[in-house]
């Protein structure tokens, strides 16, 4: 008869025949088995039978063989081994168990995985279409994806690292360098920062921003901000700002030792310090500082008095030849000591660097003189002056001081000699007069 013959029927006992066994009783037991036919039999368990190796069929160390798979199980009755022919709620047929449930190794058929797992759960996965995991799903691990072709660490579903066939690669997180060089060319498609995300730090790249009409623009910008994330110096390339670009040296905001540049006007706010260099053109709309404490505005020009002793004060404007050498000077003076006086001379200077006055005027408010004004010229050894007074009592007097004096533009002559009493007439009075230009003969 044919080996699948016996398959046919199993609404009943099939009868013994040769080679075959049926179940008399719960339990075969069979300490020698030997079997001998014409050709190669089959060993055959009918219906829900198992097949033990071993002392116990429920306990101990056993191997059990079932229609739905084979079972092996260690002394403490642990399972060691299994195969699974057909699905039994948890594994599927083709299912392959090997190891102890601290530590084993199992293959899923319907996943096509082939893993390695602790109690905690996988520690390492290959998968039929070639990609690999490793580590704990729920932390750190690490996978090879066929898919997209990447190799990824990751912190739970979070990818922190990625390298793809490509040469692409994602970083997320730091880089701790005791030295190193990067050698050739690196791009950085977005946005690189060196020291805190909150400050301080610098930044260098792309940035994106809505500007004042709401439209999302671009730029490539370099940032350093301070400890308070403050940027103390930015600078901007496109992204839609006036001009196409902007600039700033120091804390945003009004203050002072503050630069900016928006395209069009570069803007300080502080001190400018040149060595050397010069300046074409300079156009002021507002006020111009300038030597701690003088200005020029559109009123005219204020000049700080300084280096006098107590408080007498004194200023001075130079005049220079092309070689930058002095040429005459003007100084003014301030004496608030006592009379209140004001000075302003102008001086001639030669290029050995000897100075000489040329002009001297003064005023002088005291109470005492009431009010004075003095126009005096100065040479080697000569003086010529002129003092304009008012005294407190309301009378006026010009006084002069010179050796030859002379009007309406005649020559100078000294002062006319014309003592009383010595028969003079009057002619000689009219050729005194005459002689100062004060009258005339024709």
């Amino acid at each position: 008869m044919p080996k699948s013959a016996i398959l046919k029927r199993t609404d009943e006992t099939p009868p013994v025949r040769n080679g075959e066994f049926v179940a008399t009783s719960t339990v075969l037991q069979i300490s020698q088995l030997a079997m001998t036919s014409p050709f190669v039999g089959d060993f055959q368990i009918i219906g829900q039978g198992r097949l033990i190796v071993g002392e116990h069929p429920d306990l101990g160390e056993r191997f059990i063989v079932t229609s739905g798979g084979a079972f092996a199980f260690n002394a403490a009755g642990t399972r060691t081994f299994a195969v699974w022919t057909r699905g039994d709620g948890v594994h599927t047929g083709g299912d392959v168990y090997l190891g102890h449930p601290d530590n084993f190794l199992l293959y899923d058929q319907s996943e096509g995985t082939l893993g390695l797992y602790t109690a905690a759960g996988a520690g390492f996965i290959a998968d039929s279409d070639g990609s690999l995991f490793a580590g704990d799903s729920d932390g750190a691990h690490m996978r090879w994806s066929s898919a997209s072709r990447a190799l990824e660490i990751r912190n739970g579903e979070d990818v922190k690292i990625s390298l793809d066939a490509n040469g692409d690669g994602l970083f997320d997180g730091m880089v701790y360098a005791s030295g190193g060089r990067i050698y050739g060319q690196m791009q950085v498609d977005g946005l690189f920062r060196a020291g805190d995300v909150d400050g301080p730090s610098i930044s260098l790249g792309r940035f994106e921003r809505l500007n004042e009409r709401n439209v999302l623009v671009e730029s490539s910008e370099i940032v350093a901000t301070n400890a308070n994330n403050l940027p103390w110096f930015h600078v901007v390339a496109g992204g839609g700002t006036p001009g196409g670009g902007w600039f700033q040296v120091g804390n945003p905001g009004d203050y002072q030792q503050r630069m900016t540049y928006d395209g069009e006007r570069l803007s300080l706010d502080g001190d400018i310090y040149a060595r050397g260099g010069e300046i074409i053109s300079l156009d002021v709309t507002g006020t111009l500082t300038f030597g701690g404490g003088n200005m020029m505005d559109n009123e005219g020009i204020k000049l700080l008095a300084g280096g006098g002793v107590g408080a007498q004060f004194q200023n001075s404007v130079s005049w220079v030849d092309p070689a930058n050498e002095a040429i005459a000077v003007a100084r003014m003076y301030a004496d608030q000591t006592g009379d209140n006086t004001f000075y302003m001379a102008l001086n001639k200077q030669t290029a050995s660097g000897d100075v000489f006055p040329e002009l001297y005027v003064s005023s002088d408010g005291s109470d005492a003189l009431g009010a004075r004004a003095t126009f005096q010229a100065l040479g080697d050894t000569k003086i010529a002056r002129i003092v304009a007074s008012v005294t407190p009592g309301g009378n006026s007097s010009v006084i002069t001081v010179s050796e030859t004096l002379a009007f309406y533009g005649a020559s100078p002559v000294a002062c006319q000699l014309l003592p009383t009493g010595a028969g003079k007439t009057v002619d000689n009075v009219i050729s005194a007069l005459q002689a100062l230009g004060l009258v005339r003969q024709s």
